[in-house]
């Protein structure tokens, strides 16, 4: 009966192990999908800065400066989530994806903006 017990009791540790190992895997792909979208943002972000800049367009100047905010608070959001422990994580990938949804939403925007946007020469 003793080995029995001492059996189950390995068999929990070695579940309970692998159900963790399965919970950090997927933390960490969950987190790098992330930084892939925000890598590929910011991209596009600097992209429309750079424009922004050329055309010296004080509403899409500010709405630049905006997205650079949203992005760095994606970030911020980012840094907590690879922080946390446990499955503390799963708490934080709401806030996680709406900020990047809000993020995505803004640079779509912003990029059908510079778009419409006239030239400063008129063209």
């Amino acid at each position: 009966m003793g080995s029995l017990v001492c059996g189950l009791a390995y068999a929990t540790d070695a579940t309970d192990q692998q159900i963790q190992r399965d919970q950090d895997k997927l933390k960490a792909d969950y987190a790098k999908k992330i930084h892939h979208d925000l890598r590929r943002l910011d991209r596009k972000i600097k992209h429309l800065q750079h424009k922004t800049d050329a055309q010296v367009n004080a509403d899409l100047k500010e709405q630049s400066r905006k997205l650079a905010l949203k992005k760095a608070e994606a970030d911020q959001k980012l840094e907590a989530l690879e922080k946390s422990t446990g499955d503390a994580w799963k708490d934080l990938r709401k806030g996680m994806d709406d900020a990047l949804v809000d993020l995505k939403a803004s640079v779509d925007e912003a990029s059908s903006q510079f778009k419409a946007a006239p030239t400063p020469s008129g063209k």
